[in-house]
């Protein structure tokens, strides 16, 4: 009973894992694709929180601070809070 529960354990952390890197990997898509610095900024930010959750601070950090600069040079107050929350967690992790 024991093998069975550690199996399936095993697999759904498995499936979470390759999914956040799905994630990540469209993000930069839509990063490379895009010509609207608000929607670059603000995907920056989402890129941020998916690197967080993987656990690749550095690359989080570095993800974070520059979706920061582009949505202060755009004044959008909405992305720079998302970032700075996403820069906040990242200190505190």
């Amino acid at each position: 009973m024991q093998k069975i529960l550690i199996f399936i354990l095993f697999a759904t952390l498995s499936q979470c894992l390759v999914a956040q890197n799905a994630k990540i990997d469209s993000l930069k898509q839509v990063i490379a694709s895009t010509k609207v610095d608000t929607v670059k900024g603000r995907t920056l930010c989402r890129l941020c929180v998916e690197f967080r959750k993987v656990g690749d601070y550095q690359a989080a950090l570095k993800q974070g601070q520059d979706g920061l600069s582009i949505c202060k040079s755009k004044t959008d107050p909405k992305g720079e809070a998302v970032c700075l929350n996403s820069i906040g967690l990242i200190y505190d992790y």
